[in-house]
């Protein structure tokens, strides 16, 4: 059965009802039909581009505003010399097997009342936390620096991929074709491979919340310069998610064709929470090629983790961190903000931050995490 519902112009869902009739011999029944629909922009025409079948092109500056929600079917690409602006409140409904690729810019700016929504396009209560209904954001390597402020990126099979692992134009790490991403007050969650998957390029976030992947929940993979400040990144096995590898990934190798090849690496974590419940609290894996190569650096301050690693054993890695304390979320499936007594609770160290995801007011001595206690 299928029902086609008439657009009505209004950004705001509709239920319709049908019955079946069923007579046979002396009985009759009825089945109840419901159907839900919404008018949307449809984003979807045919056509090849970048080798990608069923797309659509954003060529030149485009607006998606927010008075209806958007719905994407196949793969759509955003061209190297545009910029796609995402109106704040804006819902996007990505169908199964639908990806957005970057090639330009992409510019996504919510607020904490009108948060941007990436998600599938089910809107069944079934499909409310389910992970891998839909593909990615892609930045692919050459675009220009993208923006992701007060976004909710979930159900996705990974959140972000930024860069590519293709060797075909990654001769060596000296190009200057690495992408470059700002995350800021973000949340993004049930995927089924990672949040983040990151291959030798840029990532700033600040006040982002990454928790419950299947995979890595961060790869940050063959170097890159990544920076993140107040973040929560947790993981914890449910109905949904199955948790069995580490939290965190970061590596400065790759192979190619059987080849290994090297990529400066610095990463920073500061006033963040990395945790999960893993036996034996193995959460970071730190993939260092020691070769002859370009540098590796990883500092965690002020933080606290999950780990197993013996942190008094590198003393300029660690900085003043929590090792393996509760950070006593509010709920471990889904809420990451901290309760009372938490360890995590003016952990912090002073930096230019100064609220928090929802935008509150961070204390003279701030918590660590995304969510400032209060």
């Amino acid at each position: 059965v299928a029902v086609t519902v008439n657009p009505n112009n209004k950004n705001n869902p509709l239920v319709v009802y049908d019955k079946i009739k069923i007579v046979s011999k002396n009985s009759e029944q009825q089945v109840v039909l419901q159907a839900l629909g919404q008018d949307v922009y449809i984003h979807k025409q045919r056509t090849n581009l970048y080798d990608k079948q069923d797309t659509f092109y954003v060529a030149s500056n485009e607006v998606w505003k927010n008075d209806k929600p958007h719905l994407v079917f196949g793969f759509g690409a955003i061209d190297k010399n545009s910029t796609l602006t995402i109106q704040h409140g804006a819902k996007i409904f990505m169908h199964k097997n639908s990806y957005l690729y970057v090639y330009g810019t992409l510019n996504a700016i919510g607020t904490k009342a009108d948060s941007i929504v990436f998600q599938g396009d089910r809107l069944e209560h079934y499909y409310d936390e389910l992970p891998g209904q839909w593909g990615a954001l892609l930045f692919i390597r050459g675009c220009q620096p993208c923006t992701l402020r007060h976004c909710i990126i979930k159900n996705a099979n990974d959140g972000i991929v930024v860069g590519s692992n293709s060797s075909s134009n990654l001769a060596d790490y000296n190009f200057l074709n690495k992408p470059s991403i700002t995350l800021d007050k973000c949340l993004i969650k049930n995927c089924e491979e990672s949040a983040v998957f990151s291959f030798f390029a840029d990532i700033t976030a600040t006040n982002s919340v990454f928790f419950n992947c299947n995979k890595n929940v961060l790869q940050l993979l063959y170097g890159g310069i990544h920076q993140f400040t107040n973040c929560t990144i947790a993981n914890f096995t449910s109905s949904n998610i199955q948790h069995n590898d580490a939290i965190l990934r970061i590596s400065n190798w790759a192979a190619f064709s059987s080849v290994a090849s090297l990529a400066p690496l610095d990463v920073k974590f500061t006033n963040s929470i990395l945790y999960g419940n893993i036996d034996k609290n193995v959460e970071l894996i730190i993939d260092k090629d020691y070769g002859v190569g370009p540098q590796f650096d990883y500092i965690f301050d002020h933080c606290l983790l999950s780990t197993d690693i013996s942190t008094a054993n590198f003393p300029a890695n660690y900085v003043s961190c929590l090792i393996n304390n509760n950070p006593n979320f509010k709920s471990t499936y889904s809420d990451m903000h901290l309760l009372a007594g938490s360890s995590a609770i003016d952990a912090g160290k002073i930096v230019s931050i100064s609220d928090d995801l929802e935008d509150f007011i961070r204390a003279a001595q701030p918590d660590l995490g995304a969510y400032e206690f209060h």
